[in-house]
């Protein structure tokens, strides 16, 4: 009897000394004392979307290079779901015929998913950092007489871009060769800009919305040498708080 009363006492002491201790603290701050340690911090939505943004731009149908054509030079590209002769010509700069000559093929129809193709004189995926860290790939372009870190060097990578020039002077000398040009945005695209007073500043447009704003990336906009995301909206280009001069396709 007398343990049995001593058990009650020192429950109804312990309850006490809980409430005594935990009085004014809110409940969250006595959950949080209670909780385990908390592992490591949840990625921010900013991060998030970026990471989802870069993974829809840049996904491939079909796997990258199946690796080094040592036969004739190049690579050898496995073709994958949703891709046709034409993409995959596009992908790696080299005309649709080139292709079909170096796998004595007759028709485009013959490319077909799962075909390891030859591509001649094709170049591995080439890769830029990301500014905040990560990096961006791509399939760079023949031409490369533009110094490394610019914004020209990165679109130049992207296009094949035959001409010289501050960003400023591309739009001139586009049309001097007989480029489509205009006012809009699409996949693909040029934009320049006079971002840079002195030079002006090229991004290459990587997807359009159906709101009118665009996505692109570009080099030397957040920090020289490296490469970022922005989404660019109708009233910015209006207001000319983003002064585009135009777009080259």
């Amino acid at each position: 009897m007398v343990s049995a009363l001593l058990k009650r006492a020192l429950a109804i002491v312990c309850a006490l000394v809980t409430i005594v201790l935990t009085a004014g603290l809110s409940p969250q701050t006595v959950a949080r004392q209670q909780s385990p340690v908390e592992g490591p911090p949840t990625p921010g939505p900013d991060d998030v979307a970026i990471s989802a943004e870069l993974a829809k731009i840049h996904v491939r149908p079909g796997p990258d290079a199946g690796g080094p054509d040592v036969v004739i030079g190049g690579l050898v590209h496995v073709v994958g779901a949703g891709e046709t002769l034409q993409t995959v010509a596009a992908e790696y700069h080299v005309s649709s015929q080139t292709i079909l000559d170096a796998n004595n093929l007759r028709r485009a129809g013959q490319v077909l998913p799962g075909l390891p193709l030859r591509i001649p004189g094709a170049r591995p995926l080439s890769a830029a950092p990301m500014a905040g860290g990560g990096k961006i790939t791509y399939r760079a372009s023949e031409e490369d007489h533009f110094p490394w870190g610019w914004c020209t060097w990165y679109v130049a990578q992207r296009r094949d871009v035959p001409w010289h020039g501050d960003a400023k002077t591309w739009l001139s000398s586009a049309r001097q060769l007989g480029w489509p040009t205009g006012q809009n945005p699409q996949e693909g695209a040029m934009m320049v800009t006079m971002e840079s007073v002195w030079y002006g500043h090229v991004a290459y447009v990587e997807k359009v919305y159906s709101d009118g704003s665009f996505l692109v990336s570009e080099m030397n906009y957040q920090a020289w040498g490296f490469v970022d995301l922005r989404t660019i909206h109708p009233a910015q280009v209006s207001s000319r708080q983003v002064p585009v001069l135009g777009f080259i396709y």
